[in-house]
């Protein structure tokens, strides 16, 4: 029993310490001997709880993207699965591009938002920015599969991945600058919802949908 505690208390210093030293020096630029070196421990140590720095990474940002990525699908599923001629371009609009609960959890955990969205270079998650257009795309284009298999938009409607990928991607983009200017939760859902009420209109016309 003692041991077992032993093991999860280096675990989390572990943790800690290296989620100090990417915060402060980014993920390419922390060395091990620098998260063992503020944790107090020997890199033999290190490695009876993680294979790499790469993988000491993942145990920090994972749960938190996954649970970002789990909050959106909660959102958008019921939309799909209730979508109707009538309240299509209102569920498009407040559930499709909404994000004001993905930015409330953002809020809620700064530090691992800050490490997953600004300093992982060097990581697979490099290409974060990729890596989330990538994810609201394929959801996006699960919508508008659903609006064609019901009937609700034009039947000579091209679903054009490349150009809903590039779409996607100039929401993504703007919104990570929006987050780089450290403005408070309420300030950047204001800025957020002006970004997509404008695009709003974009997609509708895109779609050939009728407000």
């Amino acid at each position: 029993m003692a041991n077992q505690r032993n093991y999860e208390v280096t675990n989390q210093l572990l943790l800690d310490s290296a989620k100090t030293a990417f915060l402060a020096n980014g993920f390419k630029d922390t060395k091990l001997r620098d998260i063992c070196r503020q944790a107090n421990l020997t890199t033999g140590a290190f490695y009876k709880h993680f294979k790499s720095k790469d993988e000491l990474l993942e145990k920090l940002v994972a749960p938190f993207l996954e649970e970002l990525q789990a909050s959106y699908l909660n959102q958008i599923n019921p939309a799909i699965a209730n979508m109707t001629a009538a309240n299509l371009s209102e569920l498009f609009l407040t559930k499709i591009l909404n994000m004001d609960d993905l930015i409330h959890q953002i809020y809620q955990n700064p530090e691992i938002a800050e490490l997953l969205l600004f300093k992982t270079n060097g990581s697979k998650y490099n290409n974060l920015a990729e890596l989330i257009t990538k994810f609201f795309a394929d959801n996006i284009i699960r919508a508008i599969e659903a609006m064609l298999d019901q009937g609700f938009l034009a039947a000579n409607f091209e679903l054009n991945r490349r150009q809903i990928h590039f779409l996607v991607y100039s929401n993504t983009a703007t919104f990570y600058d929006i987050l780089k200017h450290s403005y408070s939760e309420t300030e950047t859902i204001s800025l957020y919802q002006n970004l997509c009420n404008f695009n709003y209109y974009g997609w509708l016309d895109f779609l050939g949908i009728k407000k």
